[in-house]
Formats: structure tokens, C-alpha cells, sequence
């Protein structure tokens, strides 16, 4: 039960403030859409550069693509970037490949790797040399989301 009146507002206000509201929700509709578009287009890039040989009977090799597609949050971002800078590199599987100065603008001074991460994730599942980590955001991007210059 609310003791207080109600504060007046100029006429129109509450109008105008649900307008406003309604074109709120409009575009954020408008940016799901997108985002999941996106998604989609990243989820059929990386289908395209995972090759379907099979590493055994009944197994599968998982390979650099489909490692980075399966890291939520900045493995997909880092993937994407991947996806639309060295495309062709990364269908060759031709690290080499990527520009000098795509390597130069990390300030780690090189391009990560695959096992950048997955020296992380060792890290994390040693008990011995993690057991006392008990929650953290760890950043494996060479320096990049410190910088936020990106190179053309």
C-alpha cells in the first residue's frame, strides 16, 4: 500500500516515457534477431573448417575450430575475429599465413594458438598447482582486449 500520492508528472510524460519504452523493446528484439543470426552464420563457418575425417573407430579428432566454437563467451568472439580476418588461413590450417602485422598487433607479439588455451584449462584442472583457485575470469588473448586497437 503506497501512503504517499503519487508524484505529478507534466502531462504527456507517462506517454512519452512508454513510447519510449515500447521502441526499447523493438530494438532489442531487432539485436536478438541479429545476434542469433550471427551465431548461425559463425555455427556454419566453423561446420565448413572442421574436417570430418575420424581420428579411430568410433572417435573423433576435435580440432582448433571446433575447441574455440565450444569456449562460450571470448572463444566464439576470439573465433569470429578468426573467422573474418584469416578465413582463408585457417582453412588451410596455415598459421603462417596470417600477416606480420596481424602477429605484431598483439602485444604478446604473436597470434594465439589453440594451446594457449588449452594450457590454461591444464592449469585449471591441476589440483595441485589450482586447487586454491576458486573462481576467476581469465583473459588468454595475448594482451588484445587491453589494447582494443585492431589493425585493418
Amino acid at each position: 500500500m503506497l501512503r504517499k500520492q503519487p508524484v505529478r508528472v507534466a502531462a504527456g510524460t507517462a506517454e512519452a516515457a512508454s513510447a519510449h519504452i515500447t521502441t526499447l523493446i523493438a530494438r532489442i528484439r531487432l539485436l536478438n534477431g541479429q545476434l542469433k543470426e550471427a551465431h548461425r552464420q559463425l555455427d556454419a563457418l566453423t561446420e565448413r573448417l572442421i574436417p570430418q575425417a575420424e581420428a579411430g573407430p568410433g572417435q573423433r579428432k576435435q580440432h582448433d575450430v571446433e575447441i574455440l566454437a565450444s569456449l562460450p563467451g571470448v572463444g566464439r568472439i576470439v573465433l569470429a575475429t578468426l573467422l573474418t580476418e584469416a578465413f582463408d588461413a585457417l582453412q588451410r590450417r596455415d598459421y603462417a599465413a596470417l600477416r606480420k602485422k596481424d602477429h605484431a598487433q598483439h602485444p604478446a607479439g604473436r597470434v594465439g594458438k589453440p594451446r594457449d588455451v588449452a594450457a590454461m584449462v591444464a592449469l585449471l584442472l591441476d589440483r595441485d598447482r589450482s586447487g586454491f583457485v576458486t573462481g576467476a575470469n581469465f583473459v588468454i588473448d595475448g594482451g588484445m582486449t587491453r589494447k582494443m586497437i585492431y589493425v585493418e
